[in-house]
């Protein structure tokens, strides 16, 4: 999913945005003009230690 740094989306995609990720995101994006992506998921690893 294509946001803007509004928390628009800008394109079409069936999901909503979340809005607790986008905080965290553009953020990054705002301080980093030379990010062109920034991704998150959720590894069972990962997953496991945040547990």
């Amino acid at each position: 999913m294509k946001i803007d740094l509004d928390g628009n989306k800008r394109d079409d995609s069936p999901f909503p945005v979340n809005r607790a990720g986008f905080i965290i995101y553009s953020a990054i994006h705002s301080a980093r003009e030379d990010a062109q992506c920034v991704m998150h998921t959720h590894t069972r690893a990962g997953t496991a230690v945040n547990a």
